[in-house]
């Protein structure tokens, strides 16, 4: 591509992302919810870059721990789909907090497949983002497949960074994201009571992960060290959960 061809390509980037954000200043005003925003945001930004489909994870990092399809563009029912960080591209992503491109997801290790086997959609190429707020990765935006065939490029992903860094803004400047880190005050309540034998003493492992998501100290920690916690009371979980189980509840399983 000659020089005058890259320049007039990134002014027409330039005068796109203008648009594009006074388009998101102004639909987001009249958002009503967080719910609502996402979609909004989505919509936009799925459009400005001449997607197919787009999808907004949002993590709920203060309640089970799983990342959640708050919104979904033209890619169909996701249902009870959901991951936990570092699960797909999505879930590294937000584990991550680093931006990716994929160009073939289908050779891609990382991609879940069973996306696509419950939506029946074939995602080709992505671009995922994450969105960032006081320094805590809530979500990220995930770009799929553009339109007639073109390949997603270093362009576009930084054409959706900016715009995602953008939409978290506005969502804090619009107050959409004061009912999640008031999750984060009343999960600090609910925590200070938990403690590590109720935690070892989970009937399983799954129950086990709830609990241990539930203590203050593990949700103030960054995704990467919930992780290594978790890996090692997985562990700790095997060689204890037997004995302390046995201290806390009788012999038919009551609470003593």
């Amino acid at each position: 591509m000659s020089q005058e061809v890259e320049s007039l390509w990134g002014a027409m980037k330039d005068v796109q992302y203008t648009r594009t954000l006074k388009l998101l200043k102004h639909s987001l005003r009249d958002a009503r919810n967080l719910e609502a925003s996402l979609s909004v945001s989505l919509d936009t930004i799925v459009e400005a870059v001449q997607a197919v489909s787009g999808t907004f994870w949002f993590y709920e990092r203060y309640r089970d721990g799983r990342i959640y399809p708050k919104s979904v563009y033209g890619g169909g029912n996701l249902g009870n789909v959901s991951l936990l960080p570092g699960e797909g591209i999505a879930g590294g992503v937000i584990l991550s907090g680093e931006a990716t491109i994929v160009y073939d997801c289908q050779k891609d290790p990382r991609w879940q497949g069973k996306v696509d086997d419950k939506t029946g959609f074939k995602t080709e190429s992505m671009i995922c983002v994450p969105l960032v707020s006081q320094d805590n990765v809530f979500g990220c935006i995930q770009i799929i497949n553009k339109k007639r065939n073109f390949y997603f490029d270093d362009s576009d992903l930084e054409f959706v960074k900016g715009l995602a860094q953008d939409s978290a803004r506005l969502f804090e400047d619009n107050g959409m994201l004061e009912d999640y880190y008031s999750g984060r005050e009343r999960e600090k309540e609910a925590q200070r009571a938990i403690t590590f034998m109720q935690v070892m003493g989970a009937h399983n492992m799954e129950e086990m992960e709830f609990q241990l998501r539930r203590i203050e100290q593990f949700s103030t920690l960054k995704v990467k060290e919930q992780q290594e916690v978790l890996a090692l009371a997985k562990s700790m979980y095997a060689y204890f959960g037997k004995s302390t189980k046995k201290s806390l509840f009788g012999r038919r399983g009551e609470k003593k």
